[in-house]
């Protein structure tokens, strides 16, 4: 079958498929094995949570090693801790409940935990301030894993000195990320923080990392974007490849079909 034969729909059906493909759900496992709080320790803070309990931890960049990784790619880059080994992965807690260490974690979708209300606000946090948080400053690292907190236990009231679900007790050391935390949350409460260029705004750009018995992480699934040419537009040669690449496979499957 010749090039000039594929038709409107074939075409439409093809790159629907080849759509669904780059959109799979987040899937696989692997053993994460917890290495240090990050960057620079991070900071000590007593937090309060589901009304009753309370915990101190030290609070920042969770970092580990991977092992086993199956499935869905786990971004192995060291953005932070100058310590840590460039195959690390670095994450931030989404439960207060459990204690990390050794374990094998499961792959899951952030709205498959939380349901999409969450799972949208954690997406559009990690869009917007993932390479801070996982950057050197641990004012910004801290501010980030507080603001998952928030948005995990409180979810409407998005605060983190006040919240009824979670909140974080002031000291000196702390004040600048809560500050910073609350600033980042107002902006998604009020919808002012929108999607930057080259970012991707969906759910897979974050994913969560569940063990039932650990403490279940987020991890962003896609390493930050390279700033593209101007006017957001795919150099012509390359954009031109894209193209005869999926019309060839369209060819391919409207061959296979008339058979």
């Amino acid at each position: 079958m010749s090039l000039a034969r594929l038709t409107v729909p074939t075409i439409v059906a093809c790159l629907l498929a080849w759509t669904s493909i780059a959109a799979a759900s987040i899937s696989g496992s692997a053993n994460l094995s917890f290495l240090k709080v990050g960057p620079s320790n991070g900071l000590p803070a007593h937090l309060s949570f589901n009304g009753t309990s309370s915990v101190d931890a030290r609070v920042g960049q969770l970092i580990w090693d991977v092992q086993n990784d199956v499935g869905t790619p786990l971004p192995l880059i060291n953005h932070g801790d100058s310590d840590a080994l460039p195959d690390n992965l670095i994450t931030f807690c989404i439960e207060l409940t459990q204690y990390v260490g050794v374990a094998p974690y499961q792959k899951q979708s952030v709205d498959a935990v939380f349901g999409a209300n969450r799972a949208d606000l954690l997406d559009l946090l990690a869009d917007n301030r993932w390479s801070e948080a996982t950057g050197t400053d641990v004012t910004k690292a801290v501010a980030f894993q507080l603001a998952v907190w928030e948005i995990v236990y409180d979810a409407s009231s998005l605060n983190v000195s006040s919240g009824t679900g979670f909140k974080v007790n002031s000291t000196n050391a702390l004040a600048g990320a809560i500050s910073l935390a609350n600033d980042w949350l107002g902006l998604l409460t009020t919808g002012t923080m929108s999607t930057p260029k080259f970012e991707h705004d969906n759910n897979l750009s974050v994913f969560a990392l569940t063990n039932s018995q650990k403490q279940d992480q987020l991890v962003q699934y896609a390493t930050p974007v390279v700033q593209g040419p101007p006017d957001d537009v795919l150099p012509e040669p390359l954009s031109l490849m894209v193209w005869v690449g999926l019309l060839g496979a369209c060819g391919a499957v409207s061959r296979r079909s008339h058979r």
